[in-house]
């Protein structure tokens, strides 16, 4: 068959077979003409020979699946392409015979997409599109999810009728769309799991924030101006000499001539002094603004510099400004040096929220990092990170961010909350879900900001990760309020060393550590300067080495420990925590029984 095809269906059935003298194609083509009677659709070969034949009349039963495909052009009701090589999408709101399509699911599976626009008319009927790049390592009892990498939707119209857009692990450069469908996506509930959409380096609209994301919003269109009149300038022809004779000026003319003349040179002596006292008076003016302009740059020298780090002129951020009356401050949970933590209320839907505010009488240096901190917790959308619903400010000194609230507080908390519940052990069917759950949830959100983000987290421990209702950890996104706690602390820090990848991993390892042991591991001397000192020393040395109990699954202290080793370049990449974390799960759903009965 050969690498690609054009991809023709649509909602009915053909039944007749046409003449082979109509075949026009050079390729194998997937198409619903060409077809015997009773088939929806059919692959015909260069001669039009029916080589493949479906009679799905929707088409989403993986009959498709690895069929090469270059074009999509028109669709039946429902369709599930999954590795047809499709690079571009065409016409899909009417059939080969200009009837508008009643498609209503569409879904792209690692396809080779790149790109999606004007060029591409979706059904006005669409419900559901499913169309993100897939990492199958990141699967775990999840459904819908694709694998064309996308990385532009430019000018996109999306229909009203669409209930769901699933970009899941898309990471889209250039998202921008016309007014009316920035409506229709302010309705979704989401655009997946995982997705990550850039702010377009070039706007030519708005910015406006959709679900945590930015994008650019094009104007509605405009009249066209009507065409440049032509200015027709008419032709002047001169006449010929005259040939009449010679008149002779009197003496009177004369005069009248001198006096002429003498008007003339008083009228431009008169503009001559006007011009120059305008001159003189622009030149007076211009030194004194000139001056008035120095004393004020240097009375506003300190705000220049503050401005250049507030984000009230980030256009990116004013739009997830939030109005400071409808949050509502409810009772204070924490708090450091430069910023106070509460617990709140977003008032129009009455959602528990997070608020982290800036300490009043803050030093330029913290007011500063903290706008840093916002810039960072907004830009980062992941299902596994604390997501940044908005911000609220009155001044550049009076600033706050606020958080989606987390039931279960914090993964120590949780984990006291929960010692000594056999349902939470690792000999539990409930304890083994859960803990494998929470360790893969960390695991994923240091893959998304190692990988996709470029980013280290830099303060990973289980005061820095939260336990939603759900049961779902994420990370907090904003930098999280100081710890005096050592053990996650990589031996290369301790000795003084940069921070990076490696560092990080280390950190989820003695997590998971933590986890097994259901509390905290401590590090002699993590309180007082000269103890804490000995702490350091004692990481950096090698000589404090976090350890699993006895219960804990092999699998898992095989990977606590090359997660904790003493040399970085020894310890797996996050995305292999994750390889290792699922296959570990499934390992787990066959072998259940077994596994349970080892841990006793």
């Amino acid at each position: 068959m050969a690498s690609s095809a054009i991809l023709r269906l649509s909602a009915d059935t053909w039944v007749m077979s046409l003449p082979a003298a109509t075949c026009h194609y050079n390729q194998s083509v997937l198409t619903t003409e060409h077809c015997a009677a009773g088939l929806t659709a059919c692959v015909v070969d260069h001669s039009c020979r029916a080589t493949i034949s479906f009679n799905s009349s929707a088409l989403a039963d993986g009959s498709l699946n690895d069929v090469p495909i270059a074009r999509v052009e028109h669709l039946p009701n429902i369709l599930v392409l999954r590795g047809n090589g499709i690079t571009s999408l065409g016409d899909l709101s009417a059939d080969a015979d200009g009837q508008p399509l009643q498609l209503q699911e569409l879904t792209l599976v690692n396809q080779r997409l790149r790109g999606l626009g004007q060029s591409t008319t979706l059904p006005q009927k669409l419900r559901h599109l499913y169309a993100g790049p897939l990492k199958p390592h990141l699967i775990v009892h999840r459904s819908n999810l694709s694998g064309s990498p996308i990385e532009s939707i430019h000018n996109l119209s999306f229909p009203t009728s669409l209930q769901s857009l699933d970009l899941s692990h898309a990471r889209i450069l250039d998202f921008t769309v016309s007014e009316a469908s920035y409506l229709v996506l302010r309705r979704l509930p989401d655009f997946g799991a995982n997705c990550t959409v850039r702010q377009p380096p070039a706007c030519n609209g708005t910015l406006h924030a959709v679900l945590n994301y930015t994008l650019c919003v094009l104007p509605s269109t405009t009249t066209s101006m009507p065409p440049t009149p032509t200015i027709l300038i008419p032709t002047t022809t001169l006449a010929p000499p005259s040939t009449s004779p010679t008149v002779k000026v009197s003496n009177a003319s004369g005069s009248l001539a001198s006096s002429t003349v003498t008007t003339i040179a008083l009228t431009a002596a008169v503009v001559v002094v006007v011009l120059l006292l305008f001159i003189f008076l622009r030149r007076y003016k211009r030194d004194r603004w000139s001056y008035l302009d120095t004393v004020y740059k240097r009375q506003t020298t300190r705000l220049s510099v503050v401005s250049q780090h507030d984000v009230r002129f980030d256009p990116a951020i004013a739009t997830l400004r939030l109005p400071r009356s409808d949050v509502h401050l409810l009772r204070r949970v924490g708090g450091d040096s430069g910023s106070v933590c509460y617990d709140g209320l977003w008032a129009p839907t009455a959602t528990p929220v997070t608020v982290r505010q800036l300490r009043d009488g803050a030093a330029k240096a913290t007011m500063d990092r903290f706008m840093t901190e916002i810039r960072l917790c907004t830009a980062l959308h992941h299902t596994n990170i604390v997501a940044c619903l908005g911000v609220f400010w009155s001044t550049s000194y009076d600033i706050a961010v606020v958080e989606e609230a987390m039931a279960l507080g914090t993964l120590g908390g949780y984990m006291a909350v929960r010692a000594g519940d056999p349902s939470f052990a690792w000999t539990s069917v409930g304890g083994l879900a859960t803990r494998l759950s929470i360790a893969l949830d960390i695991a994923q959100a240091l893959f998304y900001l190692h990988d996709d983000v470029g980013r280290l987290y830099e303060h990973l421990h289980t005061e820095s990760v939260l336990v939603a209702a759900t049961g779902t950890a994420k990370l907090v996104g904003f930098r999280p309020l100081a710890t005096l706690h050592l053990a996650p602390i990589a031996p290369e820090v301790c000795s003084g060393g940069p921070a990076r990848q490696a560092s990080d991993v280390y950190a989820l390892g003695v997590v998971l550590c933590e986890m097994d042991h259901g509390r905290r591991l401590e590090v002699e001397g993590e309180i007082g300067d000269d103890t804490m000192r000995d702490g350091l020393q004692d990481i950096a040395t090698g000589f404090f080495k976090p350890a699993p109990t006895a219960k804990c699954p092999p699998e898992i202290a095989d990977l606590i420990a090359r997660c904790v080793a003493f040399d970085p370049t020894k310890r797996p990449d996050a995305v292999d925590v994750v390889a290792a974390l699922i296959a570990f799960h499934e390992h787990c759903q066959r072998n259940t029984a077994t596994l349970l009965l080892s841990t006793r």
